[in-house]
């Protein structure tokens, strides 16, 4: 198989992997093709090389930004100069820095491509998810205006999402944060503690 071929077949696993949300899938894909294309000389053809925004998409939605950060890196000129990929990295950047506000601003602030736009949301929902998670740990009551902040969202579509979603108890312009349940960690807990004090970084930066 061409190494033609080989991008457009990825192409067709972007949505069908994306609709299955099976992300790690997709970016190890990205990875393997990547690497195919360095091998064949084609890291810098616009035709026949590597799925940039995708595997740059995709990384933060796995919340692996080491390796974004080296993907951007890496990336021929070319590749950075275009707006959809260079907006990508916006959201990169603003996720590498604790920067809630500017996550959700470099989220809106590009007419995401049909391919990248389910990416899009699904990074959204990941990282809203990560701050209620945290919210529910750190606050055990919250205003309304400052919880719609962290998630991004107008107050009304905020009381929505944590009164019918997180079943959240709601005082007048407070919110009571439902506590999560308690979990037992896997092996992949050191990270998921490290992801979590990165997020209680963040939230404070915030204050």
């Amino acid at each position: 198989m061409s190494l033609e071929e080989r991008r457009a077949q990825l192409q067709r696993k972007v949505e069908a992997l994306t609709g299955e949300r099976k992300f790690q899938e997709l970016l190890s894909a990205c990875r393997e093709f990547e690497l195919e294309a360095a091998a064949a000389g084609a890291a810098a053809s616009a035709a026949n090389g590597p799925l940039y925004d995708v595997q740059l998409a995709t990384s933060l939605i796995v919340n692996d930004l080491e390796n974004a950060r080296f993907l951007w890196k890496r990336m021929p000129a070319d590749a950075k100069r275009n707006a959809e990929t260079a907006s990508l990295w916006n959201i990169g950047k603003a996720l590498w820095a604790h920067k809630i506000a500017d996550v959700y601003i470099a989220l809106g602030g590009y007419q995401w491509s049909p391919p990248i736009q389910p990416l899009i949301s699904a990074l959204a929902d990941r990282f809203r998810a990560g701050v209620l998670k945290l919210l529910s740990r750190s606050y055990s009551v919250i205003s309304k205006n400052d919880c719609a902040s962290y998630l991004g969202l107008p107050v009304g579509e905020a009381e929505a999402l944590v009164v019918e979603q997180e079943k959240w108890e709601v005082d007048g312009d407070m919110f009571k944060p439902q506590p999560p349940p308690p979990t037992v960690l896997d092996t992949s807990g050191m990270q998921q503690l490290q992801s979590l004090s990165k997020y209680a970084a963040f939230l404070e930066q915030q204050q």
